[in-house]
């Protein structure tokens, strides 16, 4: 069987390396397409001590998530680009605190899912288990 495409999913600085060593070989002998995705849980809104959204804690998280994707994105270009193979990336958002459900439809759309495990002090933010699952994976 032949994958055309693979999605990696890169949660973190450390799973790059892991997951990219397994996807760009598997990429390269099934000459598939590999999409690396990202995806940050934006903050549910606080709100101040006079009742009004707290607009810097939202600005401050939303820097920092795209500070976070933007070194992930270097570190894929970085891997990937010297191995000719066809590619994407994928950095999205997600509102509902669950950060991995933002990509639902782009590993439905895959042949292959590949992560790195989470580890007990990972990012409990995203629930990949139930990203595979109800990717019918």
């Amino acid at each position: 069987m032949r994958f055309k495409t693979i999605a990696a999913i890169l949660q973190s600085e450390q799973d790059v390396e892991r997951v990219l060593a397994c996807a760009i070989p598997l990429a390269k002998r099934f000459e598939s397409h590999l999409v690396g995705i990202h995806a940050e849980s934006l903050p549910i809104p606080y709100t101040s001590a006079t009742g009004f959204p707290d607009t810097e804690f939202l600005q401050v998280s939303a820097t920092m998530n795209k500070e976070r994707s933007d070194r992930l994105h270097a570190a894929f270009l970085k891997a990937i680009e010297s191995s000719g193979l066809s590619f994407d990336w994928r950095s999205l958002e997600s509102f509902s605190g669950d950060s991995a459900l933002s990509g639902i439809s782009t590993v439905r759309a895959a042949d292959l899912i590949i992560a790195a495990q989470r580890e007990s002090d990972g990012d409990a933010k995203a629930d990949i288990d139930t990203l595979v699952y109800d990717a019918g994976r």
